[in-house]
């Protein structure tokens, strides 16, 4: 019973075909929590106060989650038990071999399901998971919720579109995903807040732009390139912005220094020779690539020095956030300030 898609997945449940025990996890996050609503809501035909079960990974002990497993269901066929967050890495050797064999004896009444809505996982990063994700194939279903292409994300925009009584072009659907980013949950607010709006007729690019709150990773794109461009104005009104919407000033600058790095990436790729593709090779961008694909298409306009400079400034920054009194905001002003002066300073 091996791996199987999200898609795969919703289909099965809502046939009311069912695994023994379930490992889900993934970075798609609203699609993960979505399809685990409804594997608890068809798993148990009974009463859901008594034969289905929440537990907290983070605090059960495997004493508990075994008493858990045991009981049998009351007045229905399943009895589901849903394990939010455990960290199996935390597990003995003793402990995970105790959950193997509890997972391999499972009553045929109970449907345990292992989920991660919370907690990354990686299963090449994890030998504890990646073993675990085999041991629950050989007798259940491992699914992982990968982030959704672009051209998958404008198909789930223009039927949910549809369903909200409007209708968004494929190409109005890209400019929401160039402005909010590829975060599916904010994707469907703001669909929704423009099919309010629109009333039942089309949604424009102009409603896009007009009602839309840039995302924060593509704000500090739009910045970094304001920077290093040397419009002064736009870099700034752009932090403003970014700053009035209550954005943790940690996190903001993190972003910043993301899109500067991916920049500085695409710049030595194009110096060497390389394309994008290169780049998307050796590191960590799936499900992203377009951030590297906007990288690519500015990054020939301004030189390495420039590049450096400026994430040196943001290193700065970040010390300072940290390790300084001085007001955040300033902090981040005075390292605007210093990126747009280093492209006077830097000529190469």
């Amino acid at each position: 019973m091996p791996y199987i898609s999200d898609k795969e997945l919703v289909k099965q449940v809502r046939q009311n075909q069912f695994y023994s025990v379930y490992f889900l996890y993934g970075q798609e996050n609203y699609l993960l929590e979505k399809t685990a609503s409804l594997l608890f809501r068809k798993a148990v035909t009974g009463q859901p106060l008594f034969n289905f079960v929440k537990v907290d990974g983070a605090k059960a002990t495997l004493e508990q989650l075994s008493n858990e497993v045991e009981t049998l269901p009351m007045m229905s066929e399943h009895r589901c038990i849903a394990v939010e967050d455990m960290d199996l890495e935390k597990l003995g050797k003793s402990q995970l071999k105790q959950l193997e064999q509890m997972i391999q004896d499972l009553p045929e009444t109970t449907i345990l399901i292992f989920w991660y809505p919370g907690r990354e996982v990686i299963l090449k990063k994890s030998s504890t998971y990646r073993n675990f994700s085999k041991l629950v194939e050989k007798i259940g279903c491992v699914t992982e919720f990968v982030l959704k292409t672009r051209s998958d994300l404008v198909k789930i925009l223009c039927k949910q579109a549809e369903k909200l009584g409007s209708a968004i072009s494929t190409k109005a659907a890209y400019d929401l995903i160039d402005l909010c980013g590829t975060e599916l949950n904010s994707l469907l607010h703001e669909l929704d807040k423009l099919a309010f709006y629109a009333l039942g007729r089309e949604i424009t690019r102009d409603d896009i732009f007009q009602l839309v709150t840039p995302s924060v990773e593509s704000s500090s794109f739009d910045l970094a390139k304001a920077v290093l461009q040397g419009q002064y104005q736009k870099a700034f009104q752009i932090l403003d912005r970014l700053l009035s919407q209550q954005q943790d000033e940690i996190l903001l600058l993190s972003a910043m220094n993301t899109s500067f790095l991916d920049i500085y990436r695409a710049r030595a790729a194009q110096s060497a020779g390389q394309n994008e593709d290169a780049i998307l090779q050796a590191y960590s961008y799936k499900g992203r690539e377009f951030r590297m694909r906007n990288a690519m298409r500015d990054c020939s306009r301004f030189s390495m020095g420039q590049i450096k400079r400026c994430l040196d400034c943001l290193m700065e920054a970040d010390i300072k956030l940290k390790s300084s009194r001085v007001d955040h905001r300033i902090i981040l002003e005075t390292a605007v300030g210093k990126m747009i002066l280093a492209r006077q300073e830097v000529k190469g």
